[in-house]
C-alpha cells in the first residue's frame, strides 16, 4: 500500500467542482484520495496514524465509513461522527491543504498531476511552497517502522 501526502496552500474557487475532480483522479488511478485542511492537523505523524488506522479497520470490517476516505477522516478527527469529521475538510477559497492518496499503485502519478493542476494555479503559490510539500511514499513495513 503507497500513501503519498500532498501538502501547501489551494485556492479552491468551487468546492464541489474540486471534489469532482479529486474524485475523477481518484477513479482514473483506482487509487483513495482524500483532502483535509492541514490548519486543523497537528502534522505528519498525526495524518499517517489516522491512514493506518482506516485501512486496518477496513482490513479486519470495523469500519464506520462505506470507503477509506471518509474512514480516514473519522480517524483524522477523532470522531466516529462523519458529520463531524466533515469540519476537517477543505473549503472554498484559499486552504493551507493535506491531500492524502492511497492505494497499491498510481499514487505517484496521480500525486504529481494534482500538484500541478491545483497548486500551481494558486496565485498565492510560489517555488518555496514545494520546498515546504512534503511527499510521503512508503510501504506498509515503512509506515510501520515510522509509528
Amino acid at each position: 500500500m503507497n500513501i503519498q501526502i500532498i501538502s501547501g496552500t489551494i485556492r479552491i474557487p468551487d468546492l464541489n467542482q474540486f471534489l469532482v475532480k479529486l474524485s475523477n483522479f481518484a477513479i482514473a488511478y483506482n487509487i483513495t484520495i482524500q483532502a483535509m485542511n492541514a490548519d486543523l492537523l497537528s502534522g505528519l505523524k498525526h495524518i499517517l496514524f489516522a491512514v493506518e488506522k482506516a485501512i486496518r479497520s477496513f482490513e479486519s470490517g470495523c469500519n464506520t465509513a462505506n470507503n477509506l476516505g471518509m474512514e480516514i477522516m473519522l480517524y483524522t478527527s477523532g470522531r466516529r461522527q462523519i458529520e463531524r469529521a466533515l469540519d476537517l475538510g477543505v473549503r472554498p477559497g484559499e486552504n493551507n491543504a493535506a491531500i492524502v492518496l492511497v492505494g497499491e499503485n498510481g499514487t505517484g502519478e496521480a500525486a504529481n498531476k494534482i500538484k500541478n493542476l491545483f497548486f500551481s494555479t494558486s496565485p498565492r503559490t510560489s517555488w518555496k511552497l514545494w520546498v515546504k510539500t512534503r511527499y510521503l511514499n512508503l510501504s506498509w513495513k515503512g509506515l510501520r517502522w515510522l509509528m
